[in-house]
């Protein structure tokens, strides 16, 4: 299957870059992705729960020889990818200071200045206007993109209809004032591996660079990994998207490779950062 529609995505259809994700354990899949042209883009270690052994998972990528020929070779992305990150500029706190200050309704999670909780309806029109006042363009390869309140009242709506979920979103509020200042999610979940992809927002300029956002992401993985057992996420960071890449490191991801051309921003192609970070290495990073 692999051998047939791959060369078929690049050579009639033309994308310039088809990707695959493979399972580590099958030498003889990995082979054939190899036979076809197929070059290594990534690898999320320990992603895959199988026969009850874990293996990685692979990132294959071909390129359009084409847009090859007119830009370039970018090269082989897993030649970006790092060791773990032993000493994370920014680990979590041991014990979360949870003090004496006021905790917001119906908490997940608390720290010193945060704390999560599930989204209400009522978050809708502040979600709606950060959308249409986010000045940073490189947040999203395809463009900002101004929601209204009754789309995201509608995505509100949803968040508990399937069971188990797909996907965690929660809310990040101020535990002063219970504003509500952005988002964390758990995307792509694999209950059976026990995987996820993380992703975070804040949504007003006035709330970045001041640490707020290390303190919500590590809140996000004290729950993944702490309470519900998780054993690795993984995180996607666009390449026009510098400052949230040395975030993610600075958490203690690692560079995991490169996936090239997934996209265009303006008159150019774009790709991005693979990261992924273990339950192990962040429970020792926070104890150390």
């Amino acid at each position: 299957m692999l051998s047939l529609v791959a060369p078929w995505l690049s050579a009639e259809i033309a994308y310039p870059s088809v990707w695959a994700e493979l399972d580590g354990g099958e030498p003889a899949l990995v082979a054939a992705a190899e036979r076809i042209g197929m070059r290594p883009g990534s690898r999320l270690r320990e992603a895959i729960w199988r026969d009850g052994r874990r293996f990685d998972q692979l990132g294959y990528e071909l390129l359009h020889p084409g847009w090859i020929e007119r830009m370039g070779d970018p090269g082989v992305g897993i030649e970006t990818e790092g060791k773990p990150v032993a000493v994370p500029r920014s680990p979590a706190p041991r014990i979360w200071p949870v003090g004496d200050g006021p905790i917001p309704a119906n908490a997940m999670a608390v720290g010193p200045r945060l704390a999560l909780r599930p989204f209400e309806i009522d978050d809708a029109p502040a979600i709606a206007r950060a959308s249409r006042e986010e000045p940073e363009m490189s947040f999203n390869a395809r463009g900002r993109r101004p929601l209204s309140p009754l789309s995201v009242e509608a995505w509100i709506a949803r968040q508990g209809e399937q069971t188990p979920p797909g996907a965690i979103n929660l809310a990040v509020v101020l535990r002063e004032s219970g504003e509500l200042i952005g988002e964390v999610n758990l995307v792509e979940i694999d209950w059976i591996a026990r995987t996820a992809e993380t992703a975070a927002w804040i949504y007003q300029p006035r709330h970045r660079g001041g640490g707020l956002g290390t303190e919500m992401k590590h809140l996000l993985l004290d729950y993944a990994f702490d309470r519900l057992g998780f054993h690795q996420v993984r995180s996607y960071v666009y390449d026009i998207n510098p400052r949230s890449a040395a975030a993610v490191r600075k958490q203690g991801y690692r560079d995991a490779g490169r996936q090239w051309w997934i996209s265009v921003k303006g008159a150019s192609f774009v790709g991005w950062n693979v990261f992924d970070l273990l339950a192990d290495e962040w429970r020792a990073a926070r104890s150390g």
